[in-house]
Formats: C-alpha cells, structure tokens, sequence
C-alpha cells in the first residue's frame, strides 16, 4: 500500500511519498515570491510544499500570481515541465538555454505542434534582474534558472498561474541526471511513483531538449494541486 506522510516541521511542509495510487491533489501554500536565480534558500523558500524523493526533492509555492517550482537534486542536471490545458500539452524547458514545445492531440494521438523554440543566450543566462529575462517572462509566462545560473544542483521555475488549466490544476516534472558513474537518469516527480514513467513528459529525449513527433501523456498520473 502507497505511503503519504505529511509532517509540518519548521514551516515546512513536508510530503514524503512512495507513490499514491489515488487523484489527492497536493496543497500548494501561498507565500511571498521566489527570485528565479538557480539557488534555493533556505529563508525564501521556506513554508513551501515539499515532495522528497530518491533523487531529491521538488518545492512548490504559489504568490498569487505565479507557482514556484524548485528542484534541490542529488546530482547536476535541468527540469523540464508540462502543462496541459484542454487538448494540448505545453512543456517547458530550462538546461542551457529556454524552450518550449507544444503538443496537441488528435483523436488518440498526441502529435509536436512544432519543434523546440529556443531563447537567445542573453536571455538564457542572464541574471535574475536581466530586464531580457524579464521581457520573456512577461511574453511566455514563466521563467526559470538555467544550468550556468546559481548552483548546480538547484534548479527554480516560475510559471503564471494563468497558463494553468483552472479546471485541472496538474503538473508534470522531470528532472535530467547527469553521469556521475552510474549513467544518466530521469527523476519524475508525481502523485503514481513508478507508473509516470510511461508517460511522455518523463521521456529522456523530451527531457534532454529533442522533441519526439509523437508521445502518450498520461496526464492522470501528473501531480493535481490545490492552491491555499
């Protein structure tokens, strides 16, 4: 039987689980805002919603008007992220650089709208108060750190509430693993453990930057929140 523990500690609201097989939507506190630099502090982040894993663990936060996402990983890499609203599934990427790619499905098969759109380095790497990094949160809707911003093994989103689905608040995370000696790896974060690896957002070339033309999102097994 699947584990959920949930423990305030701190602040803190931690979640520890071993995959739930049910649809709980995972609470989301309201706190200040997060500066999307490629650190997590303890201080800002704190009061988050905390899910702890093998890999690492993912915060969650909201203010209002953005979620905050925060990976604090075992081992070096870069998150990618999926929305889904109606019959499309948007997916965001922060490694080197900022893309997004979008797919849509037709009758039972989700198709690539177009292939990865990517952001000018200045925009990529600039640093949190970069009026370019700036601009592009305010055209797309979300922001995140990249790999030369911040601490390695840190990784921050931002992303407008507004891009959310108001009828089916879900999200999918995955985070790419560097080799360290053991291969490389995908780290998922959602409600259902195991099983989300079968779904398209947890898929390596996705999750590397190399939009497949074709995939199947399960988005059941995303993770569903509720604001606070």
């Amino acid at each position: 039987m699947a584990i959920l523990t949930v423990i305030a500690l701190a602040a803190v609201v931690v979640v520890e689980e071993d995959g739930s097989p049910r649809d709980m939507p995972m609470s989301v506190p309201r706190s200040r805002a997060v500066v999307v630099d490629g650190t997590i502090e303890e201080a800002e982040w704190r009061g988050s919603a905390v899910v702890k894993r093998r890999d690492g663990e993912m915060l969650l936060r909201h203010d209002g008007k953005y979620l905050y996402i925060g990976i604090r990983s075992t081992r070096r890499g870069f998150p990618s992220v999926c929305l889904s609203r109606g019959s499309s599934v948007r997916v965001m990427h922060a490694s080197f650089a900022l893309g997004e790619v979008t797919y849509a499905k037709r009758n039972a098969t989700w198709r690539l709208g177009a292939p990865f759109e990517w952001e000018p380095p200045a925009r990529a790497v600039g640093s949190d108060r970069d009026p370019q990094r700036a601009r592009f949160l305010a055209e797309r809707g979300w922001l995140g750190s990249t790999v030369p911003m911040g601490n390695p093994r840190h990784a921050e989103m931002q992303i407008a509430l507004d891009q959310l689905d108001p009828r089916d608040l879900r999200i999918s995370v995955a985070y790419f693993l560097e080799d360290t000696g053991g291969g490389e790896e995908i780290a998922v974060w959602s409600r259902t453990g195991a099983r989300s690896a079968r779904d398209g957002c947890a898929d390596e070339r996705l999750v590397r930057g190399y939009a497949p033309e074709r995939l199947t999102f399960r988005k059941n097994t995303w993770t569903r929140v509720r604001l606070r």
